[in-house]
């Protein structure tokens, strides 16, 4: 009997549950890449559905196949010869499977789409921490728990990650320190986030308040930029944005700095700005997509006139 024990903690899947996870991401980074592309045109006013569609895509994937629709298996659990098991080696029936993938699957997708909105919302601020602990905690059960690398999701729907030669190993309850040490790091985890929360804060609340939130985050930035022995300095307004039709035409980007500027006239010359970026991001799931637009700003007669300079877009891996 000891040797079946000793035998079944050294064989615990710990590594390779990890490659198996970063398989995955990747799969579904690439899926949502194309996915996300091909439905941007017509979701480009909806981020918060883009964003759902995206992660009800994610969702699917490991509740689907982690369970007995999969045999346990995801395609990075195939390729590290692992699977999903209830405690008694049996697969867990779908529903069950979509129980403990939300667990960790929910926050993971949405921690991304929130923080964009975290910096004028101190409820949202709390939220993004809660579910930063919630996955760090996944993370860290998965790694550090070494009697049966339960997983916080596992530990919820008692299920365990076995190697596909392996029948069962011998269920040992969480060592209690690691619940202390979850509780610290997740103090910490609040308390980082609400200093950037601080830190972070727009020119002014009422800044943003003032255009029904299409402003998430005012920012001044100085950018020095070398051309042989000169140096040019630019003073650049970066708007983050929570709806892209700023970026989409020019004359209603040009009315907003208008609206700033009359509510606010010494921000420009104070900050001796020169510059604006506007710039919005999609979460789609795995997978972000950014665009922005920079322009050169000049004042004609006290209206603020915008020169195209730049527009970049991006789509990348990331949660």
């Amino acid at each position: 009997m000891t040797d079946l024990i000793s035998n079944s903690k050294v064989s615990i899947p710990r590594f390779p549950r990890i490659f198996a996870f970063i398989i995955d991401c990747i799969v579904l980074g690439v899926t949502g890449m194309v996915v996300g592309k091909s439905l941007y045109p017509y979701l480009e006013n909806s981020p918060f559905i883009f964003q759902c569609i995206g992660t009800l895509i994610c969702l699917f994937y490991f509740a689907a196949l982690n369970s007995s629709i999969g045999q346990g298996k995801t395609i990075g659990k195939m390729i590290c010869r692992i699977r999903v098991s209830d405690l008694t080696d049996k697969s867990i029936q779908p529903l069950h499977s979509l129980f403990r993938s939300s667990i960790v699957i929910i926050p993971l997708c949405f921690i991304g789409y929130l923080q964009q909105k975290s910096s004028n919302q101190l409820s949202i601020t709390l939220l993004v921490a809660l579910f930063q602990s919630i996955v760090f905690a996944c993370f860290y059960l998965a790694i550090f728990n070494r009697n049966s690398q339960q997983s916080l999701h596992d530990v919820f729907s008692k299920t365990q990650i076995l190697r596909n030669s392996q029948s069962t190993i011998p269920y040992h309850a969480v060592w209690s320190v690691h619940y202390y040490i979850m509780s610290a790091l997740t103090v910490i985890i609040f308390a980082a986030n609400l200093w950037t929360y601080q830190q972070n804060a727009p020119l002014s609340n009422d800044l943003k308040t003032q255009f029904s939130g299409d402003i998430t985050n005012i920012q001044v930035v100085n950018q020095s930029t070398s051309i042989g022995q000169a140096i040019s300095n630019n003073q650049i307004l970066v708007l983050t944005l929570s709806t892209p039709k700023y970026l989409n035409q020019q004359e209603t980007a040009e009315t907003l700095l208008q609206d700033i500027h009359e509510q606010h006239p010494d921000l420009f010359s104070s900050y001796k700005i020169n510059k604006v970026n506007l710039k919005f991001t999609y979460q789609f799931g795995a997978t972000k997509i950014s665009r922005s637009k920079t322009y050169d700003l000049r004042f004609n007669q006290n209206h603020p006139q915008l020169e195209f300079n730049g527009e970049n877009s991006a789509t990348s891996f990331g949660f």
